[in-house]
């Protein structure tokens, strides 16, 4: 599965205004962590589908742009519902800071999530 780049111009349309939960990674090429997570990520959108969204977004394409969004450098995996205010979902270190993240480590991450939103969605609709 291919995840489609984000860039200024079509950011805040493909993320705040998405009526799915959409997660955004930031990343740079050059960040070895980031190349280690692209494949866990992929394989996270095709397990997510119809869940969440998924995008990326390359950091040297405009950090200024992006900055807001990130916790202390890149890798960073944010989450933006259907509002203005992203929920900066900023994981731990990755469990072995030689191979990075694995699959099962962001799908527990992304679980969680889940599972979190939609009792807060459960909430807001009694």
């Amino acid at each position: 599965m291919k995840i489609e780049e984000l860039n200024p111009d079509n950011f805040r349309r493909k993320t705040i205004s998405n009526v799915l939960p959409t997660v955004v990674k930031f990343y740079d090429f050059n960040c070895p962590l980031c190349s280690g997570l692209a494949s866990p990520f992929r394989r996270l959108a095709q397990k997510y589908v119809g869940q969440f969204r998924f995008y990326k977004y390359n950091i040297k394409d405009n950090y200024e742009f992006c900055e807001k969004y990130l916790d202390g450098g890149v890798p960073t995996l944010t989450v933006f519902l259907d509002t203005d205010n992203p929920i900066l979902i900023n994981y731990p270190e990755p469990e072995d800071p030689i191979s990075g993240y694995s699959y099962e480590y962001l799908d527990k991450w992304l679980r969680h999530f889940l599972a979190t939103y939609n009792v807060l969605k459960g909430m807001n609709n009694d």
